[in-house]
């Protein structure tokens, strides 16, 4: 019979495209596609760059990405780089986009502060969006901190379907316990849940992910303890 392999015997995400080499070079690609399309490519590592170049038929592919989101184990600061790993023989065609739609503007010209820090060589995005509130800096006493928080968020909450609360890891725990305490059964709030009005996060999971309204909770936190720090909270914004 089969065994659980368990400890150190397990494999991890990042086997895997050591795996993909390894069969590509014995036996070439199991498949190939006539075109492909790669959404969030600045969090590519080299091997999973070359993992997605050998299955593009005749190196035909759209590889999309925002640097100043670059937040993985291996965060990419140049595109010639991934270029390079996704081994094509065809000359490839990039395009810089400035123009953003998604993002209102006064969000993005906040956000934009932050890429001095984040990505100093990633020319600002320019939303055409101006449906919104500026956004805003609220000083508050640690002891009141998550509590100013859930206050903020509730209030967002009576006015808009969806409501992100996102926390740097030091204050998870404290903020679960309090958020518990004011809504112990849930009917409010979920962590990490999508289907209730106010959702608790981190920034990595918010990463890539749209609410009508968030609360940051303290941002100089997530740029000193997440991995890409200011990119983080670059992505939070």
């Amino acid at each position: 019979g089969r065994r659980r392999r368990s400890g150190r015997g397990q494999w991890a995400r990042g086997d895997l495209p050591l795996l993909d080499e390894a069969e590509a070079r014995v036996a070439g690609p199991s498949f190939v596609y006539g075109h492909l399309i790669v959404d969030e490519a600045q969090d590519l590592s080299p091997m999973e760059a070359r993992m997605v170049g050998r299955r593009a038929l005749e190196g035909s592919m759209t590889v999309l990405g925002d640097l100043a989101q670059a937040t993985g184990l291996v965060a990419q600061t140049d595109w010639r780089e991934t270029i390079r790993h996704l081994d094509t023989e065809s000359e490839p065609k990039t395009f810089q986009l400035t123009v953003g739609y998604r993002v209102p503007h006064p969000i993005m010209e906040f956000a934009n502060r932050l890429l001095p820090a984040a990505a100093p060589h990633v020319v600002a995005t320019e939303s055409i969006r101006f449906d919104s509130t500026e956004p805003r800096l609220v000083a508050v006493e640690a002891a009141d901190l998550v509590q100013r928080a859930w206050d903020e968020a509730v209030a967002f909450a009576e006015r808009w379907v969806t409501v992100g609360v996102i926390a740097p890891r030091s204050l998870r725990d404290q903020a679960i316990e309090r958020f518990s305490e004011l809504d112990p059964d849930g009917a409010t709030w979920r962590e990490g849940h999508l289907d209730a009005g106010l959702t608790l996060l981190s920034p990595a999971v918010a990463k890539g992910l749209e609410f009508d309204a968030v609360v940051i909770l303290e941002p100089r936190r997530i740029a000193r303890e997440e991995l890409h720090g200011h990119r983080m909270f670059y992505v939070a914004a």
